[in-house]
């Protein structure tokens, strides 16, 4: 940071540090304080029961079980994110920004999402947000390696949402308004003493800020803090934008306006009183990002809740009810045997046992009453626990599912549906009430694409080679910011362009793959017509080794149309539009049409000579000369109208298929047959048109019959 930047003092920064702190310690205490209970209720065994309801039960003897339902649910809305993770997408949205110059930048994110194991940390932050309301990532920047200047982007998990205080007077969904927050990190005085060796590690009093501070650790914070800048925009004459410290020399300014900008400062800070380390993040977002559960406004204050804070009481229940049915059953007594006085004589250690032992047989004496031998001794039918008690363990079971919105067929068990239409039907009313969860996630995903995509100019702007990742998962090294043409121009920059970032859910590339393959071939079944000119596209989307391989040597199979207009494709030859072909066709009709009239015009020509029907064929040939020029008119506007519209580029030959006539041979080739019809017209026109000799032809007696007019040039 330049010194003319400064505009607060050490001591300054340091007091609005602790203001702020405090501030969001008391402001968030109460969401603090249920996320951490609610981390414990969903994992930590015992967390379900409290204190003094346990400590009751086990003075009267009684079991305090817990049948922890909640990680099934967690899971299940975290898993289904897994299969379809949200990614960055990005779209030029002007200033010198291609398609694709948008796919390489969209590679280039995917391949630091990539070297950060993005995955894992998206994974990590959306679970805490499920469970306890939020979860937290971070952005850093670091050196390649410890032998390179150049430097790169990572994705950071925050492992504890609790060690995150946020600005809590943010607007934005998303949070991208935050304008302040802390990150702690939690040190050993004797890892303090090594990393800062000129700093101290200072007790607090409680009037300070105790919680900074533990005893043996000290909490370092990061504090971080966006700060408006005003700047002036300027419209140069020739349409660029810049700032006006940034103005060239000699440029014309058209329009100015103060816009606000932003710069984020970041501060490490110990004790609540001393600053260890300052820089200067380079973008205008906080490098922090929050994925959020429900973000809710109650009573002026924002509250935050997961999937577990509403399912708490119903749990609670659920474990009350299968307590009281274990109860009852431990409290029933065992089974009684019923049996005649003395059939237990002498073998009454073994009778006495019955109920603990396990014999393989009972012996009795035989003993009989009044007269009549008594039967066998009889087990009684053991005590069940009460109906009611068993209805209310499943109520409350149900009672569980239906708090978060997810029943049987949302955790994968069958249920009365039969048909595939209406399970999928069971299993989206699962997927809607919790939809809020992974499209909180795509929010947050968003903007890291966005805070990323802003700092690429910053931290890539050197020439060097990058590891990208495409939509298919293939993974290329890419040089950007090349030199070529002798330096007059840079290939692959990172420097120029404006883009448009979103965040797009789908399955992974070889789900998507399977599905589509799955598609291709109920296609196949339906349209059979299809595997003769799609066999190639049909074979690349099965998923077997070398599918790719044989989809290649297919593509050679294919009618030559196809090949050529594939070809032309890949080497971005223009094609000629259906309705200028039809044009050129019809063209070409008309012209072997006039051609042959031509030839016929001369034969009839060539009769004039000898003077048959003068007059007649003089007049003829005058109408059909018309209709001649008419017709070559109308040929010569359909070849022009058919360049403008078709534009010549070089030929393309597509691989193993004999060259075919590229758009500029084919009108070459019309443009010369027009030039021959239009001289054989014009030969036509100049011996109808040239000036004639009349010859009166007379009979015996000297009375005219009849008359012969031929060119004056054949006499």
């Amino acid at each position: 940071m330049d010194d003319d930047d400064k505009t607060q003092s050490t001591q300054a920064i340091i007091d609005e540090a602790v203001k702020r702190r405090r501030y969001a310690i008391d402001y968030d205490d109460d969401n603090r304080r249920e996320q951490r209970f609610d981390i414990a209720f969903c994992y930590k065994p015992g967390a379900q029961w409290d204190d003094a309801d346990r400590n009751n039960r086990k003075i009267d003897g009684a079991p305090a079980l817990e049948y922890n339902q909640l990680p099934q649910f967690v899971n299940q809305v975290v898993n289904d994110q897994r299969q379809r993770r949200p990614g960055i997408k990005l779209f030029p949205a002007g200033d010198a920004a291609t398609v694709e110059m948008a796919k390489l930048r969209q590679g280039v994110i995917r391949g630091i999402e990539s070297a950060s194991r993005a995955e894992s940390v998206y994974d990590s932050v959306f679970r805490d947000a499920v469970v306890g309301g939020r979860g937290f990532c971070r952005i850093v920047a670091d050196y390649e390696s410890d032998t390179s200047f150049d430097q790169v982007l990572s994705i950071r998990r925050i492992a504890d949402p609790l060690s995150v205080l946020f600005d809590p007077d943010y607007s934005e969904p998303d949070a991208s308004d935050a304008n302040w927050c802390f990150v702690d990190e939690v040190v050993s005085r004797e890892e303090f003493s090594r990393r800062w060796p000129d700093a101290e590690a200072i007790n607090w009093d409680s009037d300070k800020l105790s919680e900074w501070f533990d005893g043996d650790h000290v909490v370092v914070a990061d504090y971080l803090r966006r700060v408006e800048v005003p700047r002036v925009l300027c419209l140069l004459a020739d349409g660029s934008r810049v700032y006006q410290e940034d103005m060239p020399d000699g440029a014309i300014v058209v329009r100015r306006r103060t816009v606000s900008t932003h710069r984020v400062e970041w501060y490490k800070i110990a004790g609540g009183s001393q600053i260890l380390e300052t820089y200067e993040w380079r973008g205008s977002y906080l490098p922090v990002f929050v994925c959020i559960g429900d973000d809710l406004i109650i009573d002026g204050k924002r509250q935050y809740q997961g999937l577990i804070r509403r399912a708490r009481d119903a749990q609670r229940m659920y474990n009350y009810a299968q307590s009281a049915v274990a109860e009852r059953i431990a409290l029933a007594p065992k089974a009684p045997w019923i049996m005649a006085e003395g059939q237990d004589e002498g073998y009454e250690q073994q009778w006495a046992a019955a109920n603990k032992a396990r014999y393989s047989r009972l012996l009795y004496k035989p003993t009989s009453v009044n007269g009549q031998l008594a039967p066998p001794p009889q087990r009684q039918i053991p005590v069940q626990a009460e109906v009611g008690l068993m209805e209310f363990a499943q109520s409350s079971k149900m009672d569980l599912r239906a708090t978060i919105g997810m029943y049987e067929n949302s955790l994968g068990m069958r249920g009365a549906e039969t048909s595939g239409r209406a399970i999928l039907a069971r299993e989206q009313q699962g997927d809607n009430a919790t939809f809020h969860f992974p499209d909180n996630l795509s929010r947050m995903i968003a903007l890291i694409g966005r805070a990323i995509n802003e700092l690429i100019p910053v931290y890539y702007d050197t020439p060097r080679m990058l590891a990208t990742i495409g939509e298919d998962d293939t993974r290329d090294l890419v040089a950007i910011n090349r030199p070529v043409a002798g330096g007059m121009a840079v290939e692959n920059s990172m420097l120029d362009g404006e883009f448009a970032v979103i965040s797009e859910a789908a399955p992974s590339y070889a789900t998507r793959r399977q599905e589509q393959a799955d598609s291709m071939m109920k296609l196949l079944q339906a349209v059979p017509g299809v595997g003769a000119v799609a066999p190639d596209l049909i074979v690349k989307s099965l998923d077997f080794a070398d599918a790719d391989v044989l989809a290649e040597r297919l593509k050679l199979m294919l009618p030559p149309q196809i090949q050529q207009a594939d070809a032309a494709k890949q080497n971005k030859q223009p094609q000629i539009p259906p309705e200028i072909m039809a044009q050129v066709q019809q063209m070409q009709q008309a012209l072997q049409q006039m051609q042959a009239q031509g030839q016929q015009l001369m034969a009839e020509n060539a009769k004039l000579k000898d003077g048959h029907a003068a007059k007649l064929q003089e007049q003829r040939m005058e109408d059909e000369a018309a209709l001649l020029k008419a017709a070559m008119d109308n040929a010569t506007k359909l070849v022009l109208e058919a360049q403008r519209a078709a534009p010549a580029p070089a030929a393309v030959v597509a691989p193993e298929v004999a060259p075919a006539m590229t758009v500029e041979q084919q009108m070459a080739a019309i443009a010369g047959l027009t030039e021959q019809v239009m001289a054989m017209g014009q030969q036509l026109a100049a011996a109808v048109m040239a000036p004639r000799t009349t010859t009166l032809q007379t009979d015996a007696m000297g009375n005219p019959v009849g008359a012969v007019s031929v060119p004056a040039t054949m006499q």
